[in-house]
């Protein structure tokens, strides 16, 4: 495991791109982990960092769906500029996620 939890974005997506079903359950852990604005392990870029991954890999995210769900959507502190950018992010994702479950109903 690196310090810098955007290596730990990467590596993430990385597995949860290229890896067998246990490897890429974990890695999902990861980003959700990571991609708390709030989050103890992580800051508000790395958390925006790994909600565009989460973002980008669609379908793949569902097993993690209610979980974004409960994601603070804004950072306590940090650079008000990129505060409501995760807020925008997670609402955008959520969306998504709720728009491929229902096609799959």
């Amino acid at each position: 495991t690196d310090d810098a939890a955007t290596v730990r974005v990467v590596a993430a997506e990385c597995l949860v791109r290229h890896s067998n079903h246990k490897d890429r359950h974990r890695a999902l852990e990861a980003l959700l982990k990571l991609g708390n604005p709030r989050g103890e392990e992580t800051n508000q870029f790395a958390a925006i960092a790994a909600l565009n991954t989460i973002d980008k890999i669609d379908e793949t995210a569902l097993p993690i769906h209610e979980e974004l769900k409960a994601l603070p959507k804004r950072p306590q502190d940090g650079p008000r500029r990129a505060s409501g950018y995760t807020q925008r992010l997670l609402q955008k994702i959520l969306s998504d996620l709720e728009r491929i479950a229902s096609s799959k109903e």
